[in-house]
């Protein structure tokens, strides 16, 4: 009730100021306003090219490094434990993530723990990998987007298991859209 009394308000108010000519007046505000705004659209991708311009590839590569570091050790710790590929794009990450449960360090006993705890999460292991299912996928899905929120799933390839042809993940391949969720990330690791 109060949207429809504040609509019809809205549009008798708008239709008596068209009839004042003050219409020409707030449009010609809003028209000042947008081109402002531009203006410094425009400015801040000149200032933003120039800056690019003094950073060195050397500052770049260790930057890459670092937050590409920060995601495989995050991955390393509570994911499948596994970065195949990691590419930068202009706008994003395309990230290639093993499907095999990797332990966190090189040893029988961390393998097992790794499997407990991704077993506890609600994941199925077989043979190494986890078992392809809507549930897995869903956990999947809410394991990367609760620490990357612009993360998406862009690819699953699967394999079938040794021990009984069941299929299980082989790799999934992510694009992070918006790097500056890997920045943050980076800062939490110093």
């Amino acid at each position: 009730m109060k949207e429809n009394i504040l609509s019809l308000t809205d549009h008798n108010v708008n239709e008596f100021l068209t009839q004042m000519g003050y219409e020409g007046v707030l449009a010609e505000k809003q028209k000042k306003r947008t081109e402002e705004i531009r203006s410094l659209h425009n400015e801040n991708r000149k200032l933003r090219h120039q800056l690019g311009e003094k950073v060195s590839n050397e500052d770049v590569r260790e930057r890459l490094k670092i937050m590409v570091s920060s995601f495989e050790n995050w991955w390393t710790g509570y994911g499948f434990g596994h970065v195949n590929d990691f590419c930068f794009g202009e706008y994003v990450a395309k990230i290639s993530l093993s499907g095999m449960v990797f332990a966190s360090r090189a040893s029988n006993a961390g393998e097992e723990k790794k499997n407990e705890y991704l077993s506890r999460l609600g994941f199925e292991i077989e043979d190494g990998r986890v078992i392809y299912n809507d549930k897995s996928i869903a956990l999947l899905k809410k394991l990367l987007t609760d620490k990357y929120p612009s993360i998406d799933i862009y690819n699953i390839n699967l394999t079938t298991s040794a021990l009984n042809g069941i299929p299980v993940i082989q790799d999934v391949v992510v694009y992070l859209r918006d790097l500056n969720d890997l920045t943050e990330t980076v800062a939490l690791t110093k």
